[in-house]
């Protein structure tokens, strides 16, 4: 459009409900543009305003606040007409994924708008059955249990999508940081109930979405006592002037190499400690794919975020072990496999899951423990599915035996070492029982270890671990201690009376997070409901 000078500019935007239910936009009288005023449904209207993660406020977008489209990620192959009329849409496998983490770059000191859009298929879908999601951004939680198939009767034939709003924060020296976001979903795959995903930049106090200059690096001393030299040569002989140079950098590509060489230790395959290996040896892929039927899913006993995990023959040894083998998507990575190889090699305990060896080949990472013939404590609670119609056979007597011996377990954890273990995982699913219904503690590629002699009795970290077991302490201050494993022992315990799990999304809203159901039955004063029907008539003959 050419606009004369001097002319004046007039822009209106005017809905037309009696036509067709959309807005007009005009410049000058001259129709630019029509959107359809269903694009986007957002939430009740209690419920406006976009979630701010770590705080209880909300964020309102207004007139004043300017958004700029930083990243979009479509779940699926097909694309998004109905999203926005401008940029790109990078895509993502349409794999079958249930925990989907996604990382990007973005500017230090703004806000930034996440946007979750739901597919039309994933909203049908919620209507016949519990559509559960929890989101995390940042390491932080932003929302939990979260049931889409509730707003759907509201929504019909509107593009549903939800808001979450973060501040990244940082240094200007910084620039940008890595902004991360997690889905969790207990049925559904990310791609069934999910259609993309939305960041978007918000203007800053300044009103301005420019981005921060950093600082120029300053020089370093290394860097300055080279260019001296340099200088001082520089006015005798070409010959030792050149000489120092080409000195210098060799100097200079070594050490860099050197350092890029370390940071990629763990994953080249670079071996542990030596004490390490000496008490968990090293397998090689081809044993291990001779000790699983080059993994055959027939032996498959168990699987997770991490991956599957298999019952393996070890001929050499003619020993049957578990076998865990992570998969290239799985959130944990190199860090949690080398803290499980280091800190379980190191311990022994009959309560402890005894790790015999590890492989780390051809981008492989697969750990090998003792075989445990009778599952988790949460398959013989709850069933190997969490079926709601499951009865567990546990005795009360074996039940109190299995929990002596995880608390034995985290007794030696804490105390029976000099490194001072915390696990940060303690819940039903990492409890093992073998074929004395003995139980053994597993899983410890989030442990941490505290020197026992130091002053300071927690560890500053960010919180990581599984919703319905956080010390509600640690997760308001990210320090964690030993307490933090007694509480989720605690929430142990509560599983293995009350023969429910610590999140139970097949009861009523108000109800499904144990801790809190538990406390309102002991407030109620009606404590019998708390213990599980199975055990019920023994309770009875015993009061």
């Amino acid at each position: 459009m050419n606009i004369e000078q001097n002319q004046p500019l007039s822009i209106i935007f005017s809905p037309e409900h009696s036509q067709s239910d959309k807005t007009y936009a005009f410049i000058n009288g001259i129709e630019v543009l029509s959107m359809p005023s269903d694009l986007y449904y957002s939430h009740d209207d209690d419920d406006l305003g976009a979630r701010v993660v770590g705080q209880k406020s909300r964020f309102f977008i207004d007139n004043s606040t300017a958004l700029e489209i930083m990243q979009r990620l479509n779940f699926k192959w097909d694309p998004i007409p109905y999203l926005g009329m401008f940029g790109k849409w990078a895509t993502v496998p349409d794999e079958k994924i249930k925990d989907f983490t996604w990382k990007t770059s973005v500017d230090v000191g703004f806000g930034y708008l996440l946007r979750l859009h739901f597919c039309e298929r994933g909203l049908q879908m919620a209507e016949t059955r519990n559509s559960v999601f929890s989101v995390s951004i940042n390491d932080m939680i932003a929302e939990t249990n979260v049931d889409i198939g509730k707003k759907r009767s509201v929504v019909s034939g509107i593009h549903l999508h939800r808001d979450y709003m973060v501040m990244v924060k940082g240094n200007k020296e910084d620039g940008r940081r890595d902004l991360s976001i997690s889905l969790q979903l207990k049925d559904e795959l990310v791609s069934e109930l999910f259609r993309g995903l939305e960041i978007l930049k918000l203007s800053n106090h300044d009103n301005s979405l420019a981005s921060p200059n950093p600082s120029p690096p300053r020089r370093s001393s290394k860097s300055a006592t080279l260019l001296n030299l340099l200088s001082f040569f520089g006015h005798g002989n070409a010959i030792a002037t050149g000489a120092v140079i080409i000195i210098s950098l060799v100097n200079i590509i070594t050490y860099k190499l050197r350092k890029i060489w370390e940071d990629n230790c763990t994953d080249s395959g670079c071996k542990p400690s030596g004490l390490t290996e000496k008490l968990c040896r090293p397998f090689s892929l081809t044993e291990i794919q001779s000790a699983t039927e080059n993994f055959n899913d027939a032996l498959v006993i168990g699987r997770g975020g991490f991956g599957k995990v298999y019952r393996g023959f070890i001929s050499k040894e003619q020993k049957i072990v578990a076998i865990k083998r992570l998969k290239s998507n799985s959130r944990q990575g190199a860090r949690e496999f080398w803290t499980e190889v280091e800190t379980l090699s190191k311990l022994q305990h009959t309560n402890i899951i005894s790790l015999i060896g590890y492989c780390n080949e051809c981008q492989e990472m697969i750990l090998l423990y003792e075989y445990v013939p009778n599952g988790t404590l949460a398959d013989n609670l709850f069933g190997l599915g969490g079926e709601s119609d499951y009865h567990s056979s546990l005795s009360w007597e074996q039940r109190l035996r299995i929990c002596t011996g995880v608390g034995r377990g985290l007794d030696y954890l804490h105390t029976g070492t000099d490194l001072g273990i915390i696990h940060r995982d303690i819940k039903a699913s990492n409890i093992l029982l073998d074929e004395n219904l003995e139980s053994k503690i597993s899983d410890f590629g989030l442990a941490k270890a505290r020197k026992r002699n130091r002053v300071q009795s927690y560890v500053s970290t960010n919180v990581k671990g599984t919703f319905g077991y956080f010390d509600p302490d640690y997760f308001r201050t990210r320090r964690l201690t030993r307490k933090s494993d007694t509480y989720a022992f605690g929430v142990v315990l509560l599983e293995v009376l009350c023969g429910r799990p610590a999140l139970d999304r097949r009861v009523k809203e108000d109800e499904q997070g144990l801790t809190i159901w538990a406390q309102d039955c002991i407030s109620k004063g009606v404590i019998d409901q708390l213990v599980a029907p199975s055990l019920r008539p023994k309770y009875h003959q015993r009061a």
